[in-house]
């Protein structure tokens, strides 16, 4: 079976790369990305796989699947880039593992006729992710396992992933505030909010912190202000903690809204991302197989800063996200353009084959 996997490998290895030049070409944002997602479709579709678009409603998401019984394996497969930044993330080569894993997968189902294999395009990662509304609407309920490799500058074991609440904070002024003693803009209030969020995160012996603060509020020289809104994400290495610093932020909210007589509403602008619960059992399996392809050097799992919606699906079905090494310098600094350009090397192409089960023999 083996053998008949890595001939058929050898028959799709220049469709399979096409997949990371695209992408890198042809790069769209978050819930954006029709083209993409149209090309990475096709790509499956062609092979076989029955396609659903647009996946629960979700814009330039996708649900593929080829076989109909039990174990099914899931790859996800993220596609979007930043605006500013490009692909940091290397996504075009996530997708590339991801897609070129399934081809391979689907063409052993068609021999043996057992399992099936389920490939989601998920749209919009880099701006909250639609995983997590997934999970929310039941899609991994029916699926065994999750396998979701992230390229980076060296293979490690499943990295971990920070718990992440995206919370949106809104005053509003009362009528003719500026005119009564003893009441405060909404800027005003949503300063004493952000210096109390400070002191209140600072308290918390565990690992937490606030990021991606942003600031809004609508200015004209004709009306004072009456609105502003303030959003953040706060990131903690367990839910359980965050869950505990939300109920304080609440708290805060509720009492600067009545010491300085402000209107307040206070709601997630994202769906909340779990932490990754890795299967400790998968993983150690996957990087058996590694080994075993010639990527000899295996890093522990690696603590990361990022979120993930992936995080919440890992709480519901066993998952992994092992890291794949795609740059022949370690030192580079991973999510860089640097990063970005090394993808590009004959080394990416090797290792990205070796995470499919391939020995790649160098000549002399």
């Amino acid at each position: 079976m083996k053998q008949q996997m890595l001939s058929y490998l050898s028959t799709i290895t220049d469709e399979i790369f096409s997949i990371s030049n695209y992408i890198l070409k042809n790069g769209e944002e978050s819930y954006k990305e029709t083209s993409t997602s149209s090309f990475l479709s096709n790509i499956l579709k062609n092979h076989g796989f029955k396609i659903t678009n647009n996946y629960l409603d979700i814009p330039n998401s996708f649900y593929a699947e080829f076989g109909n019984e039990h174990p099914r394996i899931c790859f996800t497969c993220d596609y979007d880039v930043s605006k500013e930044d490009g692909d940091l993330l290397a996504h075009h080569i996530s997708s590339t593992i991801s897609i070129g894993a399934a081809l391979l997968l689907a063409n052993a189902i068609e021999s043996s006729g057992h399992g099936s294999v389920v490939v989601i395009g998920c749209s919009g990662e880099l701006k909250g992710g639609s995983k997590a509304i997934m999970v929310k609407e039941g899609a991994f309920e029916d699926i065994d396992i999750v396998m979701s490799p992230c390229p980076h500058v060296v293979t490690a074991e499943s990295a971990s992933s920070m718990a992440s609440l995206p919370i949106e904070i809104n005053y509003e002024s009362i009528e003719n505030f500026y005119k009564t003693k003893g009441y405060y803009s909404p800027l005003s209030a949503s300063l004493f909010t952000l210096n109390g969020l400070d002191t209140i995160i600072n308290s918390f012996e565990e690992e937490c912190y606030i990021n991606s603060i942003s600031m809004n509020s609508p200015v004209t020289p004709h009306i004072s202000q009456i609105r502003c809104s303030i959003t953040f994400y706060i990131k903690a290495r367990k839910m359980s903690v965050l869950k505990e610093l939300e109920n304080k932020i609440h708290e805060f909210v509720r009492y600067t809204s009545k010491l300085m007589n402000v209107k307040s509403d206070i709601h997630y602008h994202e769906m909340p991302s779990d932490e990754l619960k890795t299967n400790a059992t998968i993983s150690r399996l996957f990087s058996h197989n590694l080994k075993e392809s010639g990527l000899i050097k295996i890093d522990p799992p690696r603590d990361t800063h990022l979120s993930l919606s992936l995080g919440s699906v890992s709480h519901i079905v066993p998952t992994i996200r092992p890291f794949i090494s795609i740059c022949e310098d370690s030192s580079i600094n991973p999510y860089s353009n640097e990063f970005v350009k090394a993808t590009t090397s004959e080394y990416t192409k090797e290792n990205v084959l070796k995470a499919y089960g391939v020995r790649v023999w160098k000549k002399g």
